[in-house]
């Protein structure tokens, strides 16, 4: 009786759990990098950035939002979810912004999702395509770092951590692959018995984009655009503006691999967990610790900052989206 009534409050105060949990971590990372970072000498960092760099990175950033949007859009359409690409485009800006002041991407996902999926009321097509958008952004991610790392293996061979990093991202693509092709399995095939309804309708409108001839090539590619523009060009501005002497293939067999680590989902919006990735990535091309922190710090402030650009559209919809099935966990309708 006493077994049944403890699982019951697992279950029930579960969330509660998992927060508190992630919350332990990010306190703790943060504590950590509170306490080895000379913020005398960060802020002595910041001062160096001046204001066309500033802006520099917003229109980098802006650029790379475009890209990304395109992409979105591409992805929706082939679900026969045609709209304007400004609503696109404001949409993931949007979804940017709540990806910025909630603690998880969930928030982020959960307005894409609705806000492309309300007018005709498909969610379950909306889900795929925001699922789908997410993979293959990964999987573009994932290219880029194996990619520099391999036009560097000369000084990622002579790194330890670069090479633990890059064979595990290798293992990961071949777990990943591996589970593709045995979805024919005797095993699959019964756990799919199991699985709720609505799961399943998830998963054969994302199975469908592999029907698609060059759909996932193309938004892969359109992925690794966004990547090239968002992660490396947009991040590569201040490192340059902190007068940071990196050099370009190092830089780029890092900064990727950050971005990857960073998505980790142990803390509340990467924080902790991006600031050690720049610090022990960084720190294998000897940058400082302080000055690798100084980056992280900068660029999350400056994404925060694109994103405010979306504040009037979030204000305008709030109040339908915190009443939409989506936010509300019920059944989406088909």
């Amino acid at each position: 009786m006493m077994i049944n009534s403890f699982k019951q409050f697992i279950k029930t105060n579960k969330r509660k759990f998992q927060f508190i949990a992630v919350l332990s971590v990010t306190i703790i990372l943060v504590l950590l990098i509170i306490l080895k970072v000379d913020w005398g000498e960060v802020k002595l960092n910041i001062i160096k950035i001046t204001w066309w760099q500033v802006a520099l990175y917003f229109i980098v950033s802006i650029f790379s939002i475009a890209i990304a949007a395109y992409k979105w859009r591409f992805l929706a359409k082939y679900k026969s979810i045609d709209l304007p690409y400004k609503d696109f485009f404001k949409y993931y800006l949007t979804g940017s912004f709540i990806n910025n002041v909630t603690p998880s991407i969930i928030g982020s996902d959960t307005y894409r999702v609705y806000a492309m999926g309300k007018k005709e009321k498909k969610y379950i097509e909306s889900v795929s395509v925001v699922l789908m958008d997410r993979i293959t952004g990964l999987a573009a991610l994932m290219i880029w770092a194996v990619f520099f790392s391999v036009l560097n293996y000369k000084e990622v061979a002579d790194r330890p951590v670069l090479l633990m990093v890059n064979a595990s991202l290798i293992l990961l693509f071949f777990v990943f692959f591996a589970v593709l092709k045995s979805q024919k399995f005797i095993f699959w095939q019964k756990l799919k018995k199991y699985l709720p309804n609505i799961v399943m309708k998830i998963l054969r409108e994302i199975k469908h984009f592999r029907s698609g001839g060059g759909v996932l090539p193309k938004s892969i590619f359109l992925g690794m655009a966004f990547n090239l523009v968002w992660v490396g060009l947009a991040n590569y501005v201040i490192v340059r503006a902190l007068g940071i002497n990196l050099g370009l293939l190092n830089y780029c067999s890092v900064i990727f691999l950050i971005n990857i680590l960073s998505l980790v989902p142990i803390s509340i919006n990467n924080i902790g967990v991006k600031e050690w990735a720049y610090i022990a990535l960084f720190g294998c091309f000897g940058v400082p610790v302080t000055t690798a922190v100084t980056v992280a710090i900068i660029s999350r402030f400056l994404m925060m900052l694109v994103s405010f650009l979306a504040l009037p559209v979030y204000f305008r919809e709030k109040g339908s989206w915190a009443a939409s099935p989506v936010e509300k966990n019920e059944a989406p309708r088909s």
